[in-house]
């Protein structure tokens, strides 16, 4: 509540602060979420929106943005918000594609859908679905074995070939880190 009264009195000094109306909507929704009320979430959507409205290159706000979709369509049964959920997730992997967190969650939550029967009373076309189950897991893997190869690297110029051989006899190292041990 006190969060929800700094924000809005920031605001009416500050209207054009993308990251006020950021923490408006965040507050909103954590209002939302604690007493249930449908107009925090109405509020919180707004503010998310005017915050994309003056800084649309900032991820953190479209994943916040489909978060409150995601949690709406969960609530009303609505594949409409669902779909908003989709595109404001695929904005903030656009963004951000380096970020393996958002495609992990646009995975997990897309994929929920399907077990979730609010959603299959009023299901969206199956095919953006995989599309996008798809996209974010292919994703995800690539950007995980990308940090995976810079990590083990990283870690093999640090080394010492003497640490290096002491390590590669342990029998219960990851085999890529073993195989990074012995070839860097």
């Amino acid at each position: 509540k006190q969060g929800l009264e700094f924000a809005d009195k920031f605001l009416q000094k500050n209207p054009e602060s993308h990251y006020a109306w950021y923490c408006l909507g965040r507050f909103s929704f954590e209002a939302a979420l604690n007493t249930d009320q449908s107009n925090y979430l109405k509020q919180s959507c707004n503010a998310l929106e005017k915050a994309i409205a003056y800084n649309n290159k900032n991820p953190r706000y479209y994943y916040w943005k489909a978060n409150i979709h995601h949690y709406m369509g969960r609530l009303y049964g609505n594949s409409k918000e669902y779909q908003k959920f989709l595109d404001s997730m695929q904005s903030a992997c656009e963004l951000d594609p380096m970020n393996y967190f958002y495609y992990s969650v646009f995975f997990e939550k897309t994929a929920g859908l399907f077990q979730d029967p609010r959603y299959l009373m009023r299901p969206i076309l199956r095919q953006s679905l995989v599309n996008s189950m798809v996209n974010s897991l292919d994703q995800y893997l690539r950007l995980k074995q990308f940090y995976a190869k810079k990590y083990l690297i990283q870690l093999c110029t640090i080394l010492t070939k003497n640490e290096k051989q002491k390590l590669s006899r342990k029998s219960d190292l990851h085999p890529d880190l073993l195989r990074a041990l012995e070839m860097y």
